[in-house]
């Protein structure tokens, strides 16, 4: 079973949000093969992230913060906000499925991901989404994100949100600002990047200037810690 926290379906008019479960390897795959495709880490940057067992570590090290939704028991090592992104059934047609293998019944074609992760205690929670190449320019980032920041803030409660693009990823900018992002201004990530911070209207935290985070984890510290089964196995692999 995947995450009890968060809601395993969400829907818009044209698309179907399935949790990622963390039991379920066709979810990972999926997962690796978006964040690694070429032109994703062109506008997003390589995650360096190539294993089963390196998603499981960045996934929750960036689990969301129990003090960012004080009013929902704390998230478990596995209560990933990340949803798998679906066309529904009856706009697949003119769609073309990118990833091979068969889809789930009652789901069309796997287009994408998006989630909610906070990547710092230093910072709010953050919104992010990656949209398989051939669904570029359909609006489905944008349609995705209203569906997620409506039930973030309805039923997570989450009213502190932001998004931090790469500088350079202007398709992403314009996702975040058709969200309703305003900008928050800029900062720097510990690897150099430079990174357009957006905020939602009426929020009050903004970066301060030259603020430089560390976006690994909120719970990276405990994650590098873990000996958890998974975790042995992978380290006693890399010997």
């Amino acid at each position: 079973m995947g995450s009890k926290l968060y809601d395993p379906l969400l829907q818009t008019h044209r698309l179907l949000l399935l949790l990622f479960d963390s039991q379920d390897p066709t979810h990972y795959d999926r997962y690796l093969e978006v964040i690694n495709l070429a032109e994703i880490v062109a506008i997003m940057g390589d995650m360096k992230i190539r294993t089963h067992g390196q998603a499981d570590r960045i996934l929750r090290a960036g689990r969301i913060l129990p003090a960012s939704m004080p009013y929902h028991t704390p998230p478990g090592r596995d209560d990933h906000a990340l949803w798998m992104v679906h066309l529904k059934p009856e706009e697949s047609a003119s769609a073309i499925n990118h990833l091979s293998g068969a889809e789930n019944v009652g789901f069309g074609p796997f287009i994408g991901l998006i989630s909610i992760g906070q990547r710092s205690a230093a910072m709010p929670p953050d919104m992010g989404w990656a949209i398989l190449p051939p669904y570029w320019k359909r609006g489905y980032a944008t349609e995705a994100g209203f569906c997620l920041l409506h039930y973030a803030i309805e039923k997570l409660g989450l009213m502190n949100l932001v998004a931090i693009p790469l500088e350079t990823n202007e398709a992403s900018i314009r996702t975040a600002q058709k969200l309703g992002f305003g900008n928050g201004g800029r900062m720097r990530d510990v690897e150099g990047s430079e990174r357009a911070v957006f905020v939602r209207e009426g929020m009050t935290w903004k970066p301060k200037e030259g603020m430089v985070v560390d976006l690994r984890g909120s719970w990276v510290e405990e994650e590098e810690q873990c000996k958890c089964a998974r975790c042995e196995a992978e380290a006693k692999g890399k010997k």
